[in-house]
């Protein structure tokens, strides 16, 4: 059941139904709806956090900046064997690591509090990702973007003190089916923020007190708007 407040969520940051709670778990329609809008927040959110962090390391690494307020850094994020560590305090991904582990490819790896909402829904998550640039076949064509696989996990708890119990809920997620990548997109030049256009799956598996109670997946194809839930997979 992962309780949480909803509000807008963002990637293009669209806008999805507002409750005082979600619900997953059970088969009526306000669960459906409730369980879609926690599955954004890990795409929609979650994912283009770290994305974004990303691109603001290349950002300033292209600039051929020695040092940054936001980022420590040994080299050049380009550079495959670099590692840039988020050490700014007032991002939600403190203590993430970016590593370039090839041309073209990185991987980031989180663990802390990271909220979905309200600063109430501030609880324990973990993700891997990695990360590889997207160029299209066709030089005429406009997408650019980015190819994840990832995969995580999320525990919060019923208590309102936030002590673990046995009443304590998780999920685990990730990209798939296997190790097919989720690609997120931008078709509107070079100069527009986000990504408007995703591709590929998230899965999502619901735990109550460590037994797994359900199974979610969110299918993309195209405009983050008509995504497909599907439950109980």
């Amino acid at each position: 059941m992962l309780s949480m407040v909803l509000l807008a969520a963002s990637c293009q940051r669209g806008e999805f139904a507002s409750s005082s709670e979600a619900v997953v778990g059970g088969r009526t329609a306000i669960n459906n709806r409730e369980a879609h809008n926690y599955m954004m927040y890990i795409a929609d959110n979650l994912v283009t956090d770290l994305l974004d962090e990303l691109e603001l390391g290349l950002s300033i690494s292209a600039r051929g900046a020695e040092t940054s307020a936001h980022f420590t850094f040994d080299k050049r994020l380009i550079s495959v064997g670099s590692t840039w560590t988020v050490k700014a305090e007032d991002s939600h991904l403190n203590g993430l690591t970016i590593r370039c582990t090839a041309e073209d490819s990185w991987a980031l790896d989180f663990t802390g509090d990271y909220v979905f909402g309200s600063e109430e829904n501030d609880y324990p998550t973990s993700i891997s990702l990695k990360a590889v640039r997207y160029v299209p076949a066709d030089e005429e064509d406009p997408a650019r973007g980015w190819e994840v696989t990832f995969s995580g996990e999320r525990k919060e708890w019923k208590d309102a003190k936030k002590q673990k119990s046995d009443a304590s809920y998780s999920c685990t997620f990730r990209s798939g089916p296997g190790p097919a990548p989720l690609r997120y997109l931008n078709t509107r030049g070079s100069g527009a923020a986000g990504w408007n256009q995703l591709f590929g799956d998230v899965y999502m598996d619901v735990y109550k007190a460590g037994e797994k109670i359900d199974v979610c997946c969110l299918s993309f194809e195209g405009s983050p708007y008509q995504a497909t839930f599907i439950r109980g997979l």
